[in-house]
């Protein structure tokens, strides 16, 4: 017969692998429904840039120019803004920007002259009569190429920078096309013609724009004269004397709206200028290319005139007035959508009332958590039928995921949208597999009582035995 002490370890093995069960279907359960419910938010594609104005606005005498809003990338004017020309020394305007993003902290950083530095360039082309062995430092170079046009200075700083004049071309390439230039090509960091070095209007006003976002850049291109000191192999001070006519006080061609440019000049390129101007807090870029000298500023003018008479700004997106609350399933708190930053435009005037309100695209709620700064929608700006801009909208506060508790009437909701057949027949299944363990589980408790009862009856009847044998 059975002790009912060895029975006892039996009961326990029993129980645990009951509870084992009910705990393995009530975690297949939940990370079901968790698993099921997960979204992720949607990923902001990049914004076309439209052109407001077509090429029949204006007369501007150059083949090819444009006009463009520095703030968004918008085009005012167009006139063959995707057809090649040679950029001549417009180029300068790469050479200074990957300049600046690589030594933009270390500005007295020396940039040294190779032999092959000073002496690869023609005689007759702009320089500054530097010397090899000669240094000059980051902060004064930049003044030599983006004043005088000095070409040695832009050899010596794409051996800074890369190591080589090849190596540095291709990064001038590949920097462009990053930037969204695709019909550019730089095979050197002056701009002295080679067939294979060209570039577009519209590709050289987007360069432009990034230069300009550079503090020291803006400066060296409004200087109307700087001067380096003497070096280890010049005693005298060398004069630099901006070559932009458009920023010089004495000239017939100064424009006081315009902050500076990067004027160009090959024989097979002809004249070429590329220009930020500033008026009224509104900033814009034009790029004239293939004109002659002083038929440039002219065009230049023109352009820059009619963006500034007939545009204005115009405040599109105030981040804190377009904010959005958007429920978090698990918790009581909403997270709050906030948009990157708010947005003033150059448009036309009186295109306020064409400015729509914003165009969300941000999930109704979200049901998995959310922390400060993730991207979870983005916020579209129009002008008429046109897409200006789109903001990209953040959480603003951190939120904590609290488990949901499923009860009955909640499972009833979790079959409906977004459940596939499988994901239902899975969870019908864990749960008729916890009701077979629950019921197997009753089964064996009852078992085992039942048995505790006939063991006392037994012992109590042995007993009563043995007392009337003993003493009949």
């Amino acid at each position: 017969m059975l002790d009912i002490g060895q029975a006892i370890p039996w009961k326990r093995a029993c129980r645990a692998a009951v509870a084992a069960i009910a705990f393995i279907g009530m975690f297949g359960l939940t990370q079901s429904v968790r698993a099921s419910a997960v979204e992720t938010a949607p990923v902001p594609m990049p914004t076309p840039v439209p052109a407001l104005h077509s090429g029949d606005v204006l007369v501007i005498d150059a083949p090819a120019a444009v006009l463009m809003d520095v703030d968004t990338g918008i085009v005012i004017y167009d006139k063959n803004m995707h057809e090649r020309h040679y950029p001549a020394s417009m180029t300068k305007v790469m050479t200074a920007l990957l300049v600046l993003e690589n030594f933009n902290d270390d500005l007295d950083a020396r940039v040294p002259f190779s032999y092959e530095a000073v002496f690869n360039i023609p005689r007759h082309t702009s320089h500054i009569a530097m010397n090899d062995n000669e240094t000059l430092s980051v902060r004064e170079a930049l003044y030599a190429i983006m004043l005088p046009s000095a070409n040695e200075v832009s050899n010596a700083l794409a051996e800074l920078v890369a190591g080589s004049m090849e190596d540095f071309a291709v990064m001038m390439t590949a920097r462009a096309i990053e930037l969204g230039a695709l019909n550019t090509r730089f095979v050197n960091s002056h701009g002295l013609h080679d067939p294979d070095h060209f570039t577009t209007p519209y590709d050289m006003a987007l360069i432009m724009r990034e230069a300009v976002r550079f503090p020291l850049f803006r400066e060296i291109i409004s200087t109307e004269f700087a001067e380096i000191p003497p070096t280890e192999r010049q005693p005298l001070p060398r004069p630099l004397l901006n070559t932009n006519h458009m920023i010089l006080g004495a000239s017939n061609h100064f424009n006081p709206n315009i902050v500076g440019g990067k004027t160009g000049f090959t024989d097979e390129a002809r004249h070429t200028l590329v220009s930020y101007g500033r008026m009224r807090n509104m900033g814009l870029v034009s790029v004239v290319m293939r004109q002659e000298r002083a038929l440039t500023y002219i065009d230049t003018t023109t352009l820059m005139s009619f963006g500034f008479e007939n545009f204005e700004n115009v405040p599109v997106f105030d981040r804190n007035s377009y904010t959005r609350e958007i429920p978090v399933l698990g918790q009581d708190e909403p997270v709050r959508a906030i948009g990157e930053r708010s947005l003033t435009m150059s448009l036309p005037v009186g295109a306020r009332e064409h400015i729509g309100d914003p165009i969300f695209d941000i999930p109704p709620y979200f049901d998995h958590p959310v922390v400060d700064g993730q991207l979870i929608g983005t916020a579209t700006i129009n002008y008429g039928d046109i897409e200006i801009s789109e903001i990209r909208m953040f959480a603003e506060i951190t939120t904590t995921f609290v488990p949901e508790v499923y009860t009955p009437m909640d499972l009833a909701d979790n079959f409906g949208e977004g459940r596939t057949w499988f994901d239902i027949l899975v969870v019908v299944i864990q749960v008729m597999f916890i009701l077979v363990g629950a019921l197997a589980a009753l089964i064996l408790v009852i078992h085992f009582k039942n048995r505790r009862a006939r063991m006392r009856r037994f012992r109590s009847t042995r007993g009563r035995h043995i007392y009337y044998y003993r003493y009949k």
